[in-house]
């Protein structure tokens, strides 16, 4: 594979020959300043846009998981294993909200940090989403068709708690040096300040799509076997209840998923040789969006259909 330092100099004389782009440099030894006309007045709208999004959602994200984890913490009521693994996704969420907040920054000596925690969030959060729904519909089935027993012990709690963590901290350590997952370098500015990178040298590779394989792969088997035994049974309502929030987690968590990897893959392929200013932001802003789905939505559907959470929920934002 390429290092950074080829990338970054086949990319820069690449740059000078795009016709859509016209650079010059402000001073010898920096980064040139790029125009793309038209695309980067849209380039300030949709970084506007972002700016709106991140300053509604991040507060509504905030306050609904912060008022589930607390709510499930202070009810002894709620203290379950289920419950424990939803405490895990609240946190989760909130570990997200950091997202927003650093795409936003545009500081060039800054960015390989910055994508680097960028990458770690999206990573981190979003395998530890799939990774605790697995876990919930997996209990589900052991309780439910196995007519296994798990108390919220001090012993339960930590075992089911890392085993939703511990894939995803894997999964970020293997792909932390891969390169398909590296930053891209910063090539040029556009005349807002705006960063014009390099493009993604490869969307997927063996390694990326092996773990994609065992983690998605294993997790719909498990969902998928779960599921098929758990249906067929007689459902009483609580039961109709649970397998319809469920239902509903995987949709969400899907939503977020899929827009990203196809949106990012999608402008990448569409790219030459580097990622304009204003393809970067369209980048950036399909992953505050579809991300924003599972922080925003997760905390609602628990609160749509446990009718003990909304109990709980109601007097804790009324205290």
């Amino acid at each position: 594979m390429a290092t950074t330092a080829e990338t970054f100099n086949s990319t820069s004389s690449c740059v000078h020959e795009l016709p859509e782009l016209q650079c010059h440099w402000t001073e010898p030894g920096t980064e040139p300043v790029c125009s793309a006309g038209e695309a980067d007045r849209r380039a300030g709208q949709l970084h506007a846009v972002t700016v709106l999004l991140t300053g509604l959602i991040l507060p509504v994200s905030v306050l609904l998981n912060l008022a589930v984890v607390v709510t499930v913490i202070l009810n002894r009521k709620l203290h379950t294993i289920i419950n424990a693994l939803v405490v895990v996704l609240g946190v989760s969420n909130l570990v997200w909200t950091g997202l927003p907040i650093v795409v936003l920054q545009q500081m060039k000596h800054l960015e390989p940090v910055l994508c680097a925690v960028r990458a770690s969030i999206f990573i981190i959060t979003r395998g530890v989403n799939f990774t605790v729904i697995v876990s919930i519909t997996l209990l589900r089935y052991l309780m439910v068709v196995r007519n296994h027993s798990y108390p919220a012990n001090t012993f339960n709690v930590m075992l089911f708690v890392t085993i939703a963590v511990m894939p995803a901290v894997v999964k970020w350590l293997i792909r932390r040096s891969h390169e398909v997952t590296s930053c891209s370098p910063v090539v040029a500015r556009n005349p807002d300040g705006f960063l014009i990178i390099a493009k993604f040298e490869s969307s997927i590779d063996l390694v990326t799509g092996l773990i994609a394989l065992v983690e998605y792969g294993g997790g719909l088997f498990i969902l998928g076997f779960c599921y098929t035994r758990i249906l067929p049974r007689p459902a009483t309502r609580v039961d109709l209840v649970a397998t319809l929030s469920m239902t509903a987690f995987i949709v969400i968590l899907f939503l977020v998923i899929f827009p990203y990897t196809l949106g990012v893959g999608l402008v990448n392929s569409r790219s030459v040789c580097v990622i304009t200013a204003e393809m970067r932001i369209v980048m950036l802003l399909i992953v505050l969006i579809s991300s924003s789905l599972g922080a925003v939505l997760s905390p609602v559907v628990l609160v749509l259909f446990s009718a003990d959470f909304r109990r709980a929920f109601r007097r804790f934002v009324c205290f």
